[in-house]
């Protein structure tokens, strides 16, 4: 995404605090997108303040080569790093345990499933007004029943009021 603003690193931290000393049980992630904003140098440093005041792991967002991944878990080899993986995004596509070989403990994947979703949908939706009908298109469809069981639509029933 561009046009990124970040809070300055005193606003940032502030804010940080403010969670750290109000936390009970929870695993706090401080994120920067400092990095797209003024560059690995800071965003670096913004880690280090973040790991110093004691988070549970650091997420940079938006490492946009190999050379800068390894920069970052050079930087902060003694707290939990995130890797954020985003198909056609910034950030090399790589294995969680090519993550792992340079340093990054956590891996996510936000958009895989939606972006597949999203292709899906346009693909279903271009068949029904072509066509009228996903009638030829069945194969591509998943199963009402198995769509019922996936979101647990049984135990719903079971639960729901008896006189509805």
């Amino acid at each position: 995404m561009e046009g990124k603003e970040v809070v300055e690193p005193s606003e940032w931290l502030h804010a940080l605090s403010t969670v750290m000393s109000s936390r009970t049980d929870l695993f706090i992630t401080a994120r920067t997108d400092a990095l797209a904003v003024h560059g690995i140098d800071d965003a670096i440093e913004r880690g280090r303040m973040a790991r110093d005041l004691g988070v549970d792991a650091v997420f940079i967002e938006a490492p946009q080569s190999i050379q800068e991944l390894e920069a970052i878990a050079a930087a902060l080899p003694d707290v939990p790093l995130v890797a954020n993986m985003v198909e056609k995004g910034k950030t090399p596509l790589l294995t969680p345990g090519e993550l792992l070989d340079l340093g990054f403990a956590l891996v996510v994947s936000p958009l895989s499933g939606l972006l597949a979703a999203t292709r899906a949908l346009g693909s279903a939706y271009d068949v029904l007004f072509s066509q009228g009908t996903m009638r030829t298109s069945l194969g591509d469809l998943t199963s009402f029943d198995d769509f019922t069981d996936l979101v647990g639509l049984s135990k719903y029933l079971d639960n729901a009021a008896p006189d509805r």
